[in-house]
């Protein structure tokens, strides 16, 4: 579990510009779809490196 607290903050305190703007729900959405989008980053690099 400390393991993914530790992942997690790794990954917030990269966010630069988080839009607090928004409301609780919609940063809550912006925060899942930045975690997804860096998540598919890593699997795609990882799959090109299988590749070559």
């Amino acid at each position: 579990m400390i393991l993914f607290e530790r992942k997690k903050q790794e990954i917030i305190n990269k966010l630069k510009g988080f839009p607090n703007h928004l409301s609780m729900d919609d940063q809550g959405r912006f925060f899942i779809g930045y975690y997804h989008q860096r998540q598919d980053f890593f699997i795609k690099s990882e799959e090109n490196n299988n590749e070559e």
